[in-house]
C-alpha cells in the first residue's frame, strides 16, 4: 500500500534543532536548494531552531535535500527535527529569511 500521494508530497516544512545556527546552515540550506532546483525559504528562529520550507516538482529532490538538511554542513548537529508534508505556497526561488 502506497501511504504517499504524490499529490500531497510537495513541499515539506522543516523545524530543525541542535547545533544549527551560526555554523552557515542557512547558506548550506540555500547552495543546495539552487542546485536541486528547490524553492522555498530557511530561516533562524529565536529559541535556537532553523525553520526550512521546502518545494519541488518533483518527491525525488525533496528527498533529497531534506537528507542534506538533516546532516547539514560540517560543524551542524541535528539532534531533532520535525517535518510536516504540505500543499506547496508555489515560492518561486528558494531565499534565506532574516
Amino acid at each position: 500500500m502506497n501511504y504517499y500521494r504524490n499529490d500531497i508530497m510537495k513541499a515539506a516544512h522543516m523545524f530543525l534543532s541542535g547545533n544549527v545556527q551560526g555554523v552557515f546552515f542557512r547558506s548550506f540550506a540555500k547552495m543546495h536548494a539552487t542546485k536541486l532546483g528547490i524553492r522555498g525559504y530557511v530561516r533562524n528562529l529565536p529559541d535556537g531552531r532553523v525553520e526550512v520550507w521546502v518545494e519541488a516538482g518533483d518527491d525525488n529532490r525533496l528527498f533529497e535535500i531534506i537528507k542534506k538538511l538533516k546532516k547539514g554542513p560540517e560543524g551542524t548537529k541535528v539532534t531533532h527535527s520535525i517535518l510536516e508534508w504540505k500543499k506547496p505556497k508555489r515560492y518561486t526561488s528558494f531565499e534565506i529569511v532574516r
